[in-house]
């Protein structure tokens, strides 16, 4: 399978959706093993403060790095930003991003079209 087809499935897979693949498309198929060296996984690194009440729904993936008044600020990485802004928004309002700022600002982005479609 080619790699931007076998990144497409790995993405499905960390979203846990299914994936249909028709075979009259397939051309040919190449297969080459890969050891762990040679297949490495980006991950989408994400620092958030979280209070203190919600630390211990923390996932292996996600490590307290400081401890400030009644929160912690963590940091977690993802297979990708999808999976980092669903993470982030499950924590409600107990969680405030700090870096990168960019995801920052598509969190709040998303966050005010949910509005508009509450209003």
């Amino acid at each position: 399978i080619p790699l931007p087809i076998l990144n497409n499935l790995i993405n499905d897979f960390e979203k846990k959706d299914s994936v249909t693949l028709l075979f009259k498309r397939i051309k040919s198929i190449i297969s080459k093993s890969l050891t762990d060296k040679e297949f490495e996984q980006k991950g989408f690194t994400v620092k958030f403060v979280i209070s203190s009440s919600a630390v211990d729904t923390l996932n292996e993936n996600e490590t307290i790095v400081g401890e400030r008044k009644d929160s912690y600020l963590v940091e977690g990485v993802y297979f990708n930003e999808f999976l980092a802004i669903q993470r982030i928004l499950s924590f409600g309002s107990q969680c405030t991003v700090e870096e990168p700022l960019e995801l920052r600002t598509t969190i709040i982005s998303k966050l005010k079209e949910m509005q508009k479609i509450y209003e």
